[in-house]
């Protein structure tokens, strides 16, 4: 046989086999729990090198109550095939852009129970997949225009987006108002040489505490200051 028809009948072979060939992924330099969640959904010890199939056939990522209190840019990279992503109770206070890019499978992500102020423009763009998404329980005062646009899936939020952001903001009205009144008041108390100023914000604080947490709230409130 020629040596130009075996090289040719050989590569014919090895050729295909190569490029089918999963390749090893590095995903040392992402957030430690989600560099150890995935090591531990693909069953691998050597960060540096992940099998790329493996990676890309995770459908489940675990990641609630793990301390985060941020996210990198590419933590999520690869994972084609990940269709629930959970990172409730945590206290992440914001999230990079473009996190969540290249999750088309996704159909639920629950964001509860962590910091969140607001969201990043797009942030959800190309989730075309999404189904259930959780808000709730973060400091949200404000949403980007158009943030849940593209989400044609989107069922489920849990609890209202709407009701979520009224919450937090409320929440977050309600310590600020607490706090500017009992400054106030203590000062105007000190001021005076009295401590009338002092008692009417505690009565505020009290009052404001149990319209917004309940009775029972304020009332402990007030013993507590009492």
């Amino acid at each position: 046989m020629g040596k130009l028809k075996r090289l040719t009948m050989l590569l014919a072979v090895v050729l295909p086999a190569v490029a089918g060939q999963a390749q090893t992924v590095d995903i040392c330099d992402r957030t430690p729990q989600v560099r150890d969640a995935l090591l531990e959904a693909v069953d691998a010890d050597d960060c540096a090198a992940v099998n790329s199939e493996s990676l890309a056939g995770v459908e489940t990522l675990n990641l609630p109550s793990k301390q985060l209190t941020a996210l990198r840019a590419g933590d999520f990279n690869g994972l084609a095939s990940l269709q629930r992503l959970y990172l409730g109770g945590n206290q992440l206070t914001t999230l990079p852009d473009g996190v969540f890019d290249g999750l088309t499978s996704l159909v639920w992500l629950s964001l509860n129970g962590n910091q969140l102020t607001t969201l990043p423009d797009g942030v959800f763009d190309g989730l075309d997949s999404l189904q259930s998404l959780y808000l709730g329980g973060n400091r949200l005062t404000a949403l980007p225009d158009g943030v849940f646009d593209g989400l044609a899936r989107l069922y489920q939020t849990g609890e209202s987006v709407e009701h979520a952001v009224r919450q937090d903001k409320e929440t977050t009205m309600l310590a600020e108002t607490l706090r500017e009144w009992d400054e106030q008041k203590i000062d105007e108390g000190r001021r005076e040489g009295r401590r009338e100023g002092q008692q009417e914000g505690r009565q505020v604080l009290c009052s404001l505490a149990g319209r917004r947490f309940g009775a029972d709230t304020g009332d402990e409130l007030a013993a507590l200051l009492a």
